[in-house]
């Protein structure tokens, strides 16, 4: 006799009334707390739009638009209802934006974030960390106070009050890292969060093996292996003392995949995972996770550059058909730097766009 569906054994099972979809689905605002119902998972109220999502949505109305337009009055009306809709959109996203940010997770953590001086994807994560609450404290070899300003001003603009500052530091000098870390801990008392974003990609990209340089190769290799070590070397001992730390090394796709033409990369990319994956054993029970995150292609000036591809070039690769963008990259990492992640330690996150391999 199959099992019953119901408490009595042995009955046929009821027919069951159907489910009240509203009590079901709720949703709560982590700002406020408070509960309302919702009936799916698709309301703009509490979804951030990005930019690639907004075009394509965008096309769809032109199109729709344009095939239900039977004369030209109709035509005209019609654009200019689509370009307040537009507008409402840009209004609309940009208060998602402000309101998806004001999680604080990290509030009272201090981050320091290296390779964030210039416009790429380490301002992009410090402007995360300090939008949740963090103090940020940048690392890096050039000018960094672009980024504070930059990064302060678009906080103030949300309503937040950032509280960022910065170290010169080359991180392949060993003890240039120590007299940082030093600085950070003296002046905190503490350090929770380290997120490696210093990258090169080198000057051999689109070289085949037998061509490349190995000067330029070792440079590669000094800045993001040999850097990301004298970071983690230096910082865990702070860590352990505390029993908590979190550990974001940036890799890179192409170093588990490998790419022609950037052998220098993806090599070094490649041992950044190795070394994460080494490290996170060796540190499994102190309460420090160490993990790191492997992008594929940005929406980034310089990235494109290192490639030697434009934007249309790289979509064609990607399963998705677009570029990452470094919000995106930034909100990963931030996931992977937080309180929630406590079970998931050596592990290589994929941010692709279902790009696999190469």
């Amino acid at each position: 006799m199959k099992r019953s569906l119901d408490n009595k054994s042995g009955e046929p099972p009821q027919k069951k009334s159907k489910p009240n979809l509203k009590a079901l689905w709720t949703h709560t605002n982590p700002v406020t707390g408070d509960q309302d119902d919702r009936l799916h998972r698709k309301d703009l109220d509490y979804r951030v739009i990005s930019k690639h999502r907004r075009r394509q949505a965008n096309r769809q109305k032109q199109k729709n638009n344009n095939n239900n337009s039977n004369s030209a009055k109709s035509k005209s009306k019609t654009k200019s209802k689509k370009d307040e809709e537009l507008e409402d959109d840009d209004i609309k996203t940009d208060d998602l934006a402000k309101f998806h940010l004001k999680t604080q997770r990290f509030n009272g953590h201090v981050v320091v974030v290296t390779g964030a001086g210039k416009d790429n994807l380490g301002r992009a994560v410090a402007l995360r960390f300090a939008q949740e609450g963090a103090k940020v404290v940048i690392l890096d070899k050039q000018k960094f106070n672009d980024s504070i300003d930059s990064i302060v001003s678009k906080c103030k603009k949300d309503g937040i009050k950032a509280e960022l500052s910065g170290h010169r530091c080359d991180i392949t000098d060993e003890t240039q890292v120590k007299q940082a870390i030093d600085l950070i801990i003296k002046d905190y008392g503490f350090i929770d969060v380290i997120v490696n974003c210093a990258t090169t990609h080198g000057k051999d990209r689109g070289k085949i093996t037998e061509e490349i340089n190995m000067s330029d190769f070792n440079e590669v290799m000094d800045v993001n292996v040999n850097g990301t070590l004298n970071m983690c070397k230096v910082v865990l001992p702070y860590m352990v003392k505390e029993n908590y730390g979190r550990i974001v090394n940036l890799a890179s796709l192409w170093g588990k995949e490998g790419r022609a033409g950037h052998i220098s990369f993806s090599a070094a990319k490649s041992a950044v995972i190795a070394a994460t994956k080494t490290m996170a054993k060796e540190y499994a029970e102190t309460g420090v996770t160490i993990n790191c995150v492997a992008p594929a292609f940005l929406d980034d000036k310089a990235e494109k550059k290192s490639y030697q591809m434009t934007t249309k070039e790289m979509e064609k690769e990607i399963v998705i058909h677009r570029v990452g963008e470094l919000e995106e990259i930034a909100g990963v990492i931030a996931f992977v730097a937080s309180e929630e992640n406590t079970y998931t330690t050596g592990f290589c996150y994929d941010i692709s766009g279902g790009m696999a391999s190469y």
